[in-house]
């Protein structure tokens, strides 16, 4: 039996649910990414107080046709968002998180909240796979070369590459990610 409470309610927005699925700590039991706050910041400011239940198929193609024009963008020393130069597209890389973090909140919106029946489907683009690395050989000569005038970057590269990570995710690194095993 359904109660007049459930059919007089008004439908959640958009951005009811994304905060509502920010809020929600990962499996690891942490907050969500920067990188998950920036994708559904840009949906919020699309589809913010629409009611989840109406954004439909073409929305959905809509936003993501949107995005694969829009141009790619760093931060600037200053810490301001610019267009990469020469222009260029956001990476494959860049729009499947978009595709990833719409994804996560239709189906929480579907499996959780019970708003939704459905979820537009949106393809995954193909990643561009890395082809070149530094044997290591080379890594070693590039420590060396390093080493004599900034012997804290030599570190930074010795870690990283035996670690496997990037640049970025190196000097990024807080000591709450580093596992205590």
């Amino acid at each position: 039996e359904i109660s007049k409470e459930n059919t007089l309610r008004k439908p959640l927005t958009f951005k009811e649910v994304a905060i509502d699925y920010l809020s929600i700590p990962t499996k690891q039991n942490k907050p969500k990414s920067a990188n998950a706050f920036k994708c559904l910041n840009a949906m919020i400011d699309v589809w913010g107080d629409k009611p989840i239940t109406e954004i439909d198929d073409f929305d959905v193609r809509d936003f993501f046709r949107t995005l694969r024009r829009s141009p790619a963008m760093h931060r600037n020393k200053k810490g301001e968002l610019v267009e990469l130069s020469p222009r260029r597209p956001i990476s494959n890389g860049t729009y499947n998180n978009y595709v990833t973090y719409y994804k996560a909140v239709f189906n929480y919106a579907m499996n959780e909240l019970y708003e939704v029946k459905y979820v537009s489907h949106v393809k995954l683009l193909a990643e561009n796979r890395r082809t070149k690395y530094l044997s290591p050989d080379q890594v070693l000569e590039l420590v060396a070369l390093i080493e004599t005038k900034f012997p804290l970057r030599a570190d930074l590269i010795r870690f990283a590459y035996l670690c496997g990570q990037r640049h970025e995710q190196t000097v990024h690194l807080r000591i709450d990610q580093v596992a205590a095993d």
